[in-house]
């Protein structure tokens, strides 16, 4: 019996450890509000609320090309679509609650960055495609994630207390092509009334 209990206990620790990973707290707070750059000369303004979305991003400490990093470990819930990416619930404000950091271990530092984009695009990709304003955070590292598998379980460090401010999303300006269509189709337009 002692044996089939230590053993039993045995692969259970086991298995924790196999599927551990680190978690955080994925909110920010007053001093790191989101703000976007209307492009025109003016001051930056908050996100406005269900206006765009953040998505939380990962890599090994130490890593600086935006382009290694991997989207964390999200739920969906109600303000967090199927693909990981926490609406703004406040203007610049956002509270996506606990995510996991895959592929390290409980408890590890890592590396993040926040993205965001506005409009409706459920993903980075849609709204990169569509030409929606989109911006990045600074990347900054988290020293300690929560560890789930200690007794008791750490509970999930929260981003906002490392949370960078000054994260910014630009409106693009437009092209210079996009400014010659204008130009034409206006000159199209008055040219038919005369």
């Amino acid at each position: 019996m002692k044996k089939t209990l230590i053993t039993l206990m045995a692969v259970g620790a086991a298995s924790t450890m196999a599927f551990a990973q680190g978690t955080v707290s994925f909110n920010n707070n007053a001093a790191s509000i989101v703000m976007v750059d209307p492009g025109d000369g003016s001051a930056l303004v908050p996100a406005p609320a269900n206006g765009g979305f953040v998505q939380l991003l990962w890599a090994p400490v130490g890593t600086t090309d935006l382009n290694l990093f991997q989207p964390t470990l999200n739920v969906a819930g109600a303000n967090i679509t199927e693909n990981g990416a926490a609406r703004f619930l406040a203007p610049g404000r956002f509270a996506a609650g606990v995510v996991t950091i895959p592929s390290i271990s409980p408890g590890g530092a890592a590396a993040l960055v926040v993205r965001g984009w506005l409009g409706t695009a459920p993903t980075w990709a849609d709204a990169v495609n569509q030409g929606a304003p989109t911006g990045w955070s600074p990347i900054f590292t988290i020293p300690a994630t929560g560890d789930p598998t200690a007794l008791p379980p750490g509970l999930p460090v929260a981003v906002n207390t490392v949370f960078p401010a000054g994260m910014v999303i630009a409106v693009p300006e437009p092209t210079s092509m996009a400014l010659a269509g204008l130009g034409a189709a206006a000159l199209l337009i008055f040219r038919r009334r005369k």
